[in-house]
């Protein structure tokens, strides 16, 4: 339930939904309702003397104030307003605006010896039973909703093929709002929503081999990738990557130890700071604090079998899951990039999981949606970070056959 937010017109207050406030007729939130209805009908404007003195008569605190003004004074509007019942039950709030002096300053918008009216819309209130309206209580998070949608990442031909990635037909940027994360009431209800589009747009994918599993990253090979675009920017002055990268570097082990790199760019840095977002507050711990056991407990992947047989579905549960609490993470950073590196090897049964997939794998799409875990209210709705689609792997002969060497 989201609090109601008010705004002032005049001596009344309406809330977003167009609500008159029960406490502006000297009633609390325990009486009935007033509902309101525009009369456009009321929109009038009497130009002529007579009607306007006429008006102006009903209504005596504005007939004292014409009075009152000196003889060739200048005249303009002063607004007063009264509320009256009809034979149905409405209540009408009609405003007058008619003129007044003001000490001396003239204007040609009025001859001297006219007193114009003019009939502002109406504005009726029906009463209308209804039960006592309690207080409103907060039970999400207070934090505004998502960011706005980020631009695709900024990429050059250079960094696309300097060295060559996996295969262009073997993955592709899935839709991440059609994944379920937590929703902004969840710590109460246990419901989930779909999440908004990705905050990082996924700008490439690796698969390569190599004779030790490279803890100290993808990232930071000079040889690959990432360093080689940094070092264009250095040298031309110009920029070729997104403010901030977020990789994923999975390593399955074997004969031959597999890294799956995912690079995922964010253009605007700021996103990853802003504390009016509930993700943005969780992502400014995860990304800059200082704590890998908070990053191990946060990350969490959202595995999906799109197409493959019986045998891959059964082992590869669609079930969102703490990655950090049953693999070995180790994180890489800088103010450019943050590499989150999961030995699979770590643990002997998701190593088992892997290896079926590994065999089945040009059979198989399998999507990998990327979020922080929001366990506090603070930290909700959750929002996908990132996600990817893997289509018909083939380990054997296609993919994965680049070699890079420890640095």
């Amino acid at each position: 339930m989201s609090l109601l937010q008010e705004d002032h017109i005049g001596a009344h207050q309406f809330n977003k939904m167009g609500d008159v406030r029960p406490e502006v007729f000297g009633a609390g939130r325990d009486s009935d309702q007033l509902t309101p209805s525009f009369d456009k009908q009321h929109h009038t404007i009497a130009s002529s003397a007579s009607t306007s003195a006429t008006s102006v008569a009903s209504t005596p605190s504005m007939t004292a104030e014409v009075n009152s003004s000196p003889p060739g004074a200048t005249m303009m509007p002063t607004a007063s307003s009264a509320m009256e019942q009809n034979e149905s039950g409405e209540y009408t709030t009609r405003t007058l605006i008619a003129p007044s002096a003001l000490q001396g300053r003239r204007t040609s918008s009025f001859p001297s010896n006219a007193v114009p009216t003019i009939d502002v819309p109406s504005v009726s209130m029906r009463r209308t039973a209804g039960p006592a309206v309690p207080a409103p209580v907060q039970v999400s998070s207070p934090i505004r909703g998502p960011p706005p949608e980020q631009p695709r990442a900024r990429t050059s031909n250079f960094f696309l093929s300097q060295p060559p990635p996996l295969r262009r037909e073997a993955w592709s940027e899935t839709d991440a709002t059609t994944f379920s994360v937590r929703g902004g009431n969840y710590l109460a209800d246990g419901k989930k929503m779909n999440s908004p589009p990705s905050l990082f747009k996924l700008m490439a994918v690796d698969l390569v081999q190599s004779p030790v599993k490279l803890f100290r990253g993808m990232c930071s090979h000079p040889n690959e990738r990432i360093q080689r675009a940094l070092q264009r920017e250095a040298q031309s002055g110009m920029r070729e990557l997104p403010d901030f990268i977020f990789c994923v570097n999975i390593v399955v082990p074997g004969k031959s130890n597999y890294h799956l790199a995912i690079y995922m760019g964010l253009e605007d840095i700021a996103v990853l700071r802003d504390p009016n977002f509930a993700c943005g507050r969780l992502m400014q711990k995860f990304f800059f604090g200082d704590s890998n056991e908070f990053r191990n407990e946060t990350f969490k992947l959202i595995p999906r079998v799109v197409k493959g047989n019986i045998v891959v579905r059964k082992a590869v549960a669609s079930k969102p899951a703490i990655i950090g609490k049953k693999l070995k993470q180790t994180y890489v950073r800088t103010d450019r990039f943050l590499e989150l590196i999961i030995d699979i090897g770590s643990n002997s049964v998701a190593e088992k999981i892997v290896r079926v997939a590994k065999n089945f794998a040009k059979t198989l799409e399998v999507d990998m949606a990327f979020v922080l875990e929001g366990k506090e209210i603070e930290f909700l709705p959750e929002h996908v970070l990132g996600a990817v689609r893997l289509l018909n792997v083939d380990f054997k002969v296609q993919d994965g056959q680049r070699v890079v060497l420890p640095f």
